[in-house]
């Protein structure tokens, strides 16, 4: 089926081309792709899958049942993400966003149309596939919490993936170029609030005062310590204060100050030890100046951690439906967040990469002039067809 089917998505290149172009058009925020997730279910339904919708609020799940024989039972999930960001486009793309203040500018628009675009595709062989291709739009990623409602809205049954994967464009790869790797591949996202509390006073009798500003700002500069000097340094973390508030006047010294920030880490033990070494190290310091902290840490979502077996697999099919040069290894980790990880905590799949070579620009995700190459689309719709039959042995 191999020729045939590439034969199938260079005939159809123009089809994936106008789905991004449909997506990109219309970008909406989490939990609203409404006009999103309509058009991707009448797509899937004028294709002959079978379509909910309102799973996890705005999500869409298509079930398209092979017919090959022997039929093999097995079902594999293509997942792809809809939601877009608060930024006003720079692009001046001829389709660029027609929603004032939202825009794909991490080419979401990219990853419906390639898993459409293989819907598609693999639709138009449905008498010889020997499994069920299950097709997930998923709301709000760069939450990222639409992962969450859509397994509890029963994406994942009826029936149940054996495996699922899903892609990322990635501008510091080369455009067309493949990457993957097994185990973590990207980073947990947590996020945390600490209150030091001091002693306000006078700006200028500060030994009348317990100054929470002081502790905050040693406090900022300790916690990069436990990246640097209480962590394995070939264990990639991350601790990042986003805000620091506090104080109301600029001859006063507040009684106290609140950080807040995000801790990320690839591997899932390390990520568990972190809230306790970040209390220890916050209550030395604050008892130091004669203040005190209150750390209220919040769980987010785990790292994305690929399947060993089923990523290897779907490498080794990428590699004959491609070439081993053109698919790579995933030279390293980026702690970015990915919610696609809930889905792997429930069955195995891989997560993958598609280079778009934007990095070379000096311009990356979540930049207003950020546009996925549309020459990029075939290779994706061409990779989710390979790791699909590969899973199934149709190669």
């Amino acid at each position: 089926m191999q020729e045939a089917i590439k034969k199938a998505v260079s005939d159809h290149d123009s089809l994936f081309t106008h789905l991004r172009r449909e997506f990109h058009r219309i970008p909406e925020p989490a939990f609203e792709e409404h006009k999103t997730a309509a058009l991707g279910a009448k797509y899937l339904r004028g294709w002959g899958y079978q379509v909910q919708e309102g799973i996890g609020r705005t999500g869409v799940v298509g079930l398209l049942e092979g017919q090959g024989a022997p039929a093999s039972g097995r079902t594999i999930a293509l997942r792809a993400d809809m939601d877009a960001l608060p930024m006003e486009e720079k692009t001046g793309l001829p389709f660029s966003s027609e929603h004032r203040g939202m825009m794909h500018a991490c080419g979401h628009d990219s990853h419906l149309a390639s898993v459409l675009g293989a819907a598609y595709v693999l639709a138009q062989f449905q008498r010889q596939l020997r499994g069920s291709v299950k097709i997930l739009l998923q709301p709000s990623e760069e939450k990222p919490t639409g992962a969450g409602p859509m397994i509890k809205d029963g994406a994942l049954e009826n029936p149940r993936p054996d495996a699922i994967t899903a892609l990322h464009n990635w501008p510091d790869l080369p455009s067309g170029q493949l990457a993957l790797r097994s185990g973590p591949v990207t980073g947990s996202v947590d996020r945390f609030e600490i209150t030091i509390r001091g002693r306000g006073g006078h700006g200028a009798r500060p030994h009348e005062a317990v100054d929470p500003v002081l502790i905050a700002s040693h406090s900022v500069t300790a916690l990069q310590a436990l990246v640097s000097r209480c962590n394995d340094p070939i264990k990639p973390l991350v601790i990042t204060i986003g805000q620091i508030q506090g104080g109301t006047a600029f001859n006063v010294i507040p009684d106290q100050v609140t950080l807040i920030g995000t801790v990320r880490a690839a591997d899932p033990a390390l990520q568990r030890t972190v809230p306790q070494q970040m209390e220890q190290l916050l209550n030395g310091v604050s008892a130091a100046f004669g203040g005190g902290a209150v750390l209220d840490y919040q769980w987010g979502i785990p790292s994305v951690n690929n399947d060993p077996a089923f990523t290897q697999q779907t490498k080794a099919g990428l590699q004959r439906w491609f070439s081993p040069e053109q698919v790579i290894e995933l030279p390293e980790v980026s702690l970015v967040g990915e919610d696609f990880s809930l889905f792997l905590e429930e069955i195995p799949g891989t997560f993958f990469f598609l280079g778009t070579g934007s990095a070379e620009q000096g311009v990356g995700l979540h930049h207003p002039e950020y546009a996925v190459p549309e020459s990029v689309l075939p290779v994706a719709v061409e990779a989710f067809c390979a790791a699909v039959l590969t899973f199934f042995g149709q190669e």
